[in-house]
């Protein structure tokens, strides 16, 4: 069997628990992306993922209701542009609340 041709693609890369906010594994995000983008492939994180902000972040943020919603809001659209424009998505579904491979409601509507 012939040996595959390294393919150079753009991968969406995402958690299982929220589509762009309050993000619980960024570093383990960031490693992924590393090790992807070592293999030739173009790797786009949600925004708070490469900005390192986490849910302490987005809970600050909530104390400017309307600052908080137009955030969240940009930031899921954007966060879903950059999956139109992926050729795939990959999903880390970390353990997370004692649940093993959590996939959470925020990741399993989108492939319905």
């Amino acid at each position: 069997m012939a040996a595959l041709e390294p393919v150079e693609s753009a991968l969406a890369l995402t958690e299982s628990s929220r589509p762009e906010f309050e993000i619980s594994f960024i570093e383990e995000m960031k490693h992924a992306k590393a090790v992807l983008e070592k293999k030739g492939h173009a790797v786009l994180l949600p925004e708070s993922a490469e900005k390192g902000q986490t849910k302490e972040w987005w809970e600050v943020l909530k104390a400017d209701a309307a600052g908080f919603s137009r955030v969240k809001g940009e930031r899921i659209k954007g966060h879903f542009n950059k999956i139109k424009e992926s050729d795939a998505v990959l999903v880390l579904n970390h353990d997370k609340n004692g649940k093993k491979a959590h996939i959470g409601p925020n990741t399993s509507w989108r492939w319905r």
